[in-house]
């Protein structure tokens, strides 16, 4: 249970003991309110109008569980959905409000525009309403509306038609939610264009997902990695589509994945990870992989690892840790597949809490000319459909299969 569900499990004990079975006629009332709020924290994966609908059949349950319906996640298509929503609705629901998943999307064309055609009339008064100080001003207000956020999610926007929002714009809020959300739980933050230094600020941090990429030079984003004391689950996710476009056009970036931050997660994190995610559509260099062997074999509670880059080499799996109980790999084929469980079962031995083996099956992206007029033309990228994905091999494991397909440039 969670500790706002129990707060208001405490806060109703008093009222909710003087309605009894006998009162209501239902059976249920006789369970422990501790139980019955149990229960209403397992509604929140109910899908959305059951959840409403169970909370409309008895006024009783509609007082115990209305904390818990609070709790499902609020999905923000944009910026400006937040802020239409936090004037809607009465502050009672707002602070109830623990997990938001936003999208954020570049300033809308119109008012960039209006504000440069004022600007070139020469008034002088509108230097400090830059649209970009305006918009932060309106998000952050927005957010102080939430002030019980613990799980943050701030995601690219839906359309690939439409910019993600500017570097001053994401580290501004990223600044002001570790000001202001100081437990935070969660954080997923897909948007690369941004300064992550203010991260350290996060102590309560458990779980965090990032592109991988990002503004902040390798050393400091190792520093910020070592002020995460808590951490439990690491997913780093890339590049991006935007990266992967200048990337092709020759240009060089920084990436996440280096020594530094290896070594900073295996001097602070190698006992408290419970949970690591690595999806690259590029390859690691090898003084990276032999970073990220050592730091596997020096963890003592990881459960869960994910694994997936192209040609990743089968001798990857010599550095599983013992207490693993779910591998997830990137394969590019059944025979791949096969060698991975037989080299498995070689060290079965001291993988005893190995349960599920997950392979992900490359499905690479090609490229063709929509006109054909060779290279200089326009380009169009798709990946071809894999038609078996139960092709059984011989496992002591329980395995499963997926398609693992890097993000399609824009």
């Amino acid at each position: 249970m969670s500790s706002g569900s129990r707060r208001s499990c405490e806060a109703l004990a008093d009222t909710s003991s003087r309605t009894s079975a006998a009162s209501t006629g239902s059976p249920f009332f006789e369970l422990p309110l501790e139980v019955r709020c149990n229960i209403y924290d397992l509604m929140v994966r109910l899908p959305y109008r059951d959840h409403l609908n169970l909370l409309c059949v008895h006024k009783q349950v509609h007082g115990e569980a209305r904390e818990s319906f609070y709790q499902r996640p609020l999905y923000c298509d944009s910026q400006y959905d937040l802020i239409k929503f936090v004037e809607r609705w009465p502050e009672s629901v707002l602070q109830s409000i623990t997990d938001l998943r936003m999208r954020v999307e570049e300033i809308r064309p119109e008012i960039m525009q209006e504000y440069l055609a004022a600007i070139a009339s020469g008034n002088p008064e509108l230097i400090h309403r830059h649209p970009y100080l305006m918009e932060i001003n309106q998000i952050t207000f927005a957010l102080a509306e939430l002030p019980g956020i613990t799980h943050l999610q701030l995601l690219r926007p839906i359309g690939l038609q439409t910019s993600i929002p500017s570097s001053i714009v994401m580290t501004h809020l990223l600044n002001w939610a570790a000001e202001n959300y100081p437990i935070l739980r969660s954080l997923r933050l897909d948007i690369e264009q941004c300064h992550i230094g203010c991260l350290g600020s996060f102590t309560e941090l458990s779980s965090l997902q990032m592109t991988g990429y990002s503004e902040t030079s390798p050393m400091r984003t190792a520093d910020v990695l070592s002020k995460l004391t808590n951490l439990e689950e690491l997913m780093v996710v890339g590049p991006p589509r935007g990266l992967q476009t200048l990337q092709r056009h020759g240009m060089d970036a920084d990436v996440f994945l280096t020594q530094k931050t290896m070594k900073a997660l295996y001097e602070v994190h190698r006992e408290s990870l419970r949970s690591l995610t690595i999806s690259s559509t590029t390859i690691p260099t090898s003084a990276f992989v032999e970073y990220l062997s050592a730091f596997l074999l020096g963890t003592t509670n990881m459960k869960e690892v994910r694994i997936m880059w192209p040609d990743i080499e089968t001798a990857i799996v010599d550095c599983i840790p013992n207490t693993v109980r779910r591998l997830e790999l990137a394969v590019a084929s059944r025979d791949q597949a096969q060698a991975i469980i037989d080299r498995l079962v070689l060290m079965k031995y001291r993988l005893k809490c190995l349960q599920c083996v997950h392979f992900h099956i490359i499905n690479p992206v090609h490229e063709t000319s929509a006109d054909d007029k060779g290279a200089g033309s326009n380009r169009l990228a798709f990946g071809l459909p894999i038609r078996r994905l139960d092709t059984a091999i011989e496992s002591p494991f329980k395995i499963s299969w997926g398609i693992w397909q890097p993000m399609l440039p824009e």
